[in-house]
């Protein structure tokens, strides 16, 4: 980012606080904001479901969760609505904390998924699990192919491969049935690894498989390809990372 930019951002947020009005603190006045902005924003927009309205950490301003994972922010009366990033100054850099909302938000989600509907691969045991990815992936994607070889070595440093599925060619497409085949087998390691390898493999779609679902979540979570590394706290990684650069991030992320 440079420094022109910076400088017009931050002239951007100071004029838009100028416009804000105070943020209630008292319960009566927060749901008073919440009905406010979400009749406004639905009024634009009707499709949209406010999921959530909370005080934001800039006075004035109000954070709206929408469903589907977009954030916004919003004045107390609705009139103002602001697509974007809000950035803190610490240390001389920019951060963005909207960016460690959206980090809570995939952590909690992530965190809620039942390890059955995930397939895993965990350490080998003597070894102790260091550290847990969550992988979105897509069997017919090349890098997630590529990972897929590397999850032995992932195991041996101590971290723990959490798979979920991400078809990117959506629900009507070959990848989505070849999906659906692995998580309805009931040897799901196996099947995946065989997908992975280009091996020929019956196709058998199973009621009630969790690709659907999964596949939603992935978008809520800002999930736009494969494969998608997120770690334990939220961190979206984008793409293959080799597991020798890939392993440092998540021990230095990993919770202490």
């Amino acid at each position: 980012m440079t420094r022109a930019y910076q400088s017009v951002l931050l002239a951007v947020w100071a004029l838009c606080l100028c416009w804000v009005s105070p943020v209630w603190s008292d319960a009566a006045g927060l749901q008073q904001a919440r009905q406010a902005i979400s009749q406004a924003l639905t009024s634009v927009h009707p499709e949209w479901q406010v999921m959530a309205v909370q005080p934001s950490v800039v006075d004035g301003l109000y954070e709206v969760q929408l469903q589907g994972g977009m954030l916004l922010y919003a004045t107390a009366d609705g009139r103002h609505v602001i697509d974007g990033d809000v950035y803190e100054i610490a240390s001389g850099t920019l951060v963005s904390l909207t960016e460690q909302v959206r980090q809570r938000q995939r952590s909690e989600r992530l965190a809620a998924v039942k390890r059955e509907d995930m397939i895993i691969f965990s350490p080998p045991p003597p070894q102790a699990t260091k550290a847990v990815l969550y992988v979105f992936t897509d069997v017919d994607c090349g890098y997630c192919q590529k990972f897929h070889q590397e999850v032995p070595q992932l195991n041996s440093m101590g971290i723990e491969v959490r798979y979920l599925a991400w078809p990117r060619a959506g629900f009507d497409s070959d990848t989505y049935r070849k999906m659906a085949t692995i998580w309805c087998a009931k040897d799901r390691q196996t099947m995946l690894t065989r997908f992975k390898n280009r091996e020929s493999v019956p196709i058998k779609v199973c009621e009630n498989n969790p690709i659907a679902e999964q596949f939603l979540l992935g978008q809520e979570l800002g999930v736009r390809g494969t494969p998608a590394l997120v770690f334990a706290n939220g961190e979206l990684q984008p793409g293959y990372i080799p597991a020798a650069r890939l392993v440092p991030m998540l021990l230095e992320s990993a919770p202490r």
